[in-house]
């Protein structure tokens, strides 16, 4: 090379490397960037498989079903009804619940799901009550946030020699959610 455009030829040639360097630099940087998605990703869904799984009590799932094989050998009217709450609670479980914000009104419909299906295990030794007064129609809230108290008040208010009484209210007034 002539000493004239040696100057250039350097030039050149660093730009290139630059250019190669810095090009094989954000190619790594978004591939461990995309690595680091998708392993948020997986432990999102692993976060929420376990707060699935500690919404949907086994104990009551097992009691519920028990239950239904009761019906089924007794030939229960009661059966199908059962069978459909069921399945109306598990869907809302499963597929309805992803976004932060659920209607409160599907809440409500899963509450009384709930109970319906205590009302039939514990027809002659527990008196369930639900009320539901006054609800917007654009009502929200954060899914599966009422049932831990419903299903506490189930579990823990049964008496054991006497018949249990459990009682719920839910209605909305000046912009609140009163539950009790």
């Amino acid at each position: 090379i002539h000493p004239p455009f040696y100057w250039l030829y350097a030039f050149f040639s660093g730009c290139f490397m630059l250019l190669v360097s810095g090009t094989w630099h954000l190619l790594i940087d978004r591939l461990q960037r995309q690595q680091l998605e998708r392993e948020k990703e997986k432990e999102r869904l692993q976060t929420e498989l376990s707060f699935l799984r500690s919404q949907i009590s086994p104990h009551f799932l097992f009691n519920v079903l028990n239950s239904m094989v009761s019906m089924a050998r007794f030939q229960s009217a009661n059966l199908e009804p059962a069978l459909l709450k069921l399945s109306g609670m598990m869907r809302y479980m499963l597929y309805e619940t992803n976004a932060a914000k659920v209607s409160l009104q599907q809440e409500i419909n899963y509450l009384q799901h709930y109970l319906d299906l205590q009302t039939m295990r514990f027809a002659d030794d527990m008196q369930i009550q639900f009320t539901v007064g006054s609800i917007p129609a654009d009502a929200q809230i954060e899914p599966m946030l009422l049932i831990p108290f419903v299903e506490n008040a189930c579990k823990h208010g049964r008496l054991s020699n006497a018949i249990s009484h459990v009682t719920v209210n839910v209605f909305c007034a000046d912009g609140c959610l009163h539950f009790d």
